[in-house]
């Protein structure tokens, strides 16, 4: 860590508001793909214990005494369970899922926090590595963050009590781009370098703070005990973040476990996840991980050199996967529309990962849509994939597309051009 001058900051960011009178340097983490992280410990979780399930498109639709009603929101079908407790980690819509289960809570006071993706050479150039994370005119603090080529800007701070209604506003945008111009004032942003939008809620706790940012942002195991109607306790959590999943991840699992009289039989925190596993820790190592699974499969080192960068080591299922397809070299072969990417890719994404609608693949299992990649021709591409694996029929697959391309215009402000880049949606 360390403290920079004026003119060792201007020397290192020339692009920098000279009227800035230091800058501090630290290191931290980030993820490019949280989607993929959760995806990945969802399949984790799944293959360490034969009894675990994850149930996609599946609701709370009622709940008495010991017994809990689900239902399959794509077939109808209704599943009861009785469980011995609950827990709701259903975020921002914790309040949302007790009320279905028949209790009546107010955890959540979530605020609303948008960002813009940019396709801005010119910004990403001038803040190479670095994320700028500072103090804007009104006190909030924001940032301005590399995120593979495109530029992340973000956030806003706003409390909205559905997190369904969460979307980028125009008077969020403009104060985006306002906020980059304070800190890099020659370079030119306009709307017409955002290529993606989107907008969360953090769930924080209920609060009757005078400003957004005084609520805390700590976490919490509230729980709603046994009463006339339920027989088993809810725990809900509270808070939390990426930052800190891990810690209140074991102090859930151990709330659980004393509530169960069961003892820990392992450590997780420094437990790999999905395709960190094994991963190999130096160049030449990953090298020869790379060229070894190659020649077991029978693939192009290229092709698998792609799906090891952005998978680790889960990119080895992924290759066999390919490899036993009947014609291995035609899935092996990039998109037509889009070379970063494999058919035999999207196909083991759409055969393995639960994918029920387009945008599954699209916002929560790739980074196509937010990375400002798609364009009308990929998405029938993809959608044509996606498809052979799971059945579609030709107005099926259709109705998928028609629902992406509404989706994307109306949550995330992307117009899908024929052939360019997509763009921001007016």
């Amino acid at each position: 860590h360390e403290v920079i001058g004026r003119a060792a900051s201007m020397q290192r960011y020339p692009q920098l508001n000279p009227d800035v009178v230091c800058t501090a340097q630290y290191y931290d983490g980030l993820i490019h793909a949280p989607e993929r992280l959760c995806m990945e410990m969802i399949m984790d979780g799944e293959a360490a214990n034969p009894n675990a399930r994850a149930l996609n498109y599946v609701r709370v639709e009622s709940a008495a005494g010991a017994t809990v009603r689900l239902r399959d929101e794509q077939s109808g079908e209704t599943l009861e369970v009785q469980p011995r407790l609950v827990v709701n980690a259903a975020g921002p819509w914790i309040d949302f899922a007790n009320d279905a289960l028949g209790r009546q809570s107010h955890f959540i006071g979530g605020t609303k926090g948008s960002h813009l993706v940019l396709d801005h050479p010119e910004l990403r150039q001038a803040i190479g590595e670095h994320e700028f994370f500072f103090e804007n005119a009104d006190g909030r603090i924001v940032l301005i963050c590399p995120l593979l080529e495109r530029v992340l800007v973000g956030t806003s701070d706003i409390r909205l009590d559905d997190p369904d209604q969460a979307v980028c506003t125009d008077d969020e945008i403009d104060y985006f781009l306002g906020m980059i111009k304070r800190v890099f004032p020659k370079i030119v942003v306009t709307q017409a370098h955002i290529v993606f939008t989107f907008s969360g809620v953090r769930p924080l706790p209920s609060s009757k703070a005078n400003s957004t940012g005084q609520i805390s942002r700590d976490h919490s195991i509230e729980t709603l005990a046994p009463d006339g109607n339920l027989d088993f306790p809810i725990l809900n959590l509270v808070g939390g973040k990426w930052t800190t999943f891990r810690a209140f991840s074991a102090q859930v699992v151990d709330a659980l476990l004393a509530r169960l009289g069961k003892a820990r039989q392992k450590d997780t925190a420094s437990l790999a996840i999905g395709g960190g596993a094994g991963y190999p820790q130096s160049e030449d190592a990953r090298r020869q991980w790379v060229n070894k699974v190659a020649q077991e499969m029978g693939l192009p080192a290229d092709a698998v050199a792609l799906l090891f960068a952005r998978y680790g080591t889960y990119a080895r299922p992924i290759a066999q996967f390919i490899s036993e397809q009947p014609v291995a070299a035609n899935r092996a072969r990039p998109l037509q529309n889009n070379a970063t990417y494999l058919r035999g890719e999207i196909a083991f994404l759409a055969d393995r990962e639960q994918i029920v609608h387009l945008e599954d693949l699209l916002l929560r299992r790739t980074s196509l849509a937010m990375l400002g990649h798609l364009t009308r021709p990929l998405l029938d591409e993809l959608a044509e994939i996606v498809g052979e694996v799971v059945g579609w029929k030709p107005n099926e697959r259709a109705s998928e597309i028609a629902r992406c391309v509404e989706l994307l215009s109306r949550k995330h402000r992307v117009e899908l051009q024929e052939t360019s880049e997509p763009s921001l949606a007016q």
